[in-house]
């Protein structure tokens, strides 16, 4: 996934969400040392691992009927690949969960809220669908910004 991407899955009453977020997002956190040369590590990644993901439950919020989500579970990689050195990279990867209301994305929104920002963070393209037995049934593309930060998806009832 391409930095300053992300999807976001509603299958049942979860949300499975990826992103790809720029290291120098984490730059006004406690691992900012880690991230000044707009490069972490996976030895830095390891030894910031809880920092990183309380920048994350700060910064991502995802709300249903107006309650905020509180994220079950926060994995956190390096990018792997071809085109991808290995042990380091200039973006992070957090595979989330989040628990939702039962009617989330069918007949109620999702709202989206980002705060993680950087001068070389500018947008947050996000791809929400919702798919209840396997094959998506809703669809939605947004793309965040500082400006716009904050998005509903799936504000109109499901046909």
């Amino acid at each position: 996934m391409s930095r300053g991407h992300g999807t976001l899955n509603v299958v049942n009453n979860k949300a499975y969400i990826v992103v790809s977020l720029p290291v120098t997002v984490f730059s006004k956190s406690a691992a900012a040392p880690s991230v000044a040369d707009g490069i972490l590590t996976a030895k830095e990644l390891k030894a910031n691992e809880t920092v990183f993901r309380e920048a994350i439950k700060k910064g991502l919020k995802v709300k249903t009927e107006q309650a905020e989500s509180v994220f079950s579970t926060i994995l956190l990689n390096l990018p792997k690949g071809g085109h991808h050195e290995p042990d380091r990279s200039a973006e992070l990867t957090a595979m989330i969960v989040a628990p939702l209301s039962l009617t989330a994305g069918k007949i109620g929104p999702i709202d989206v809220i980002n705060m993680l920002w950087a001068k070389d963070a500018q947008q947050l393209k996000l791809k929400a669908t919702v798919t209840p037995k396997g094959q998506a049934e809703r669809s939605e593309l947004f793309e965040l910004t500082p400006k716009a930060a904050q998005h509903r998806f799936f504000d109109a009832p499901a046909k």
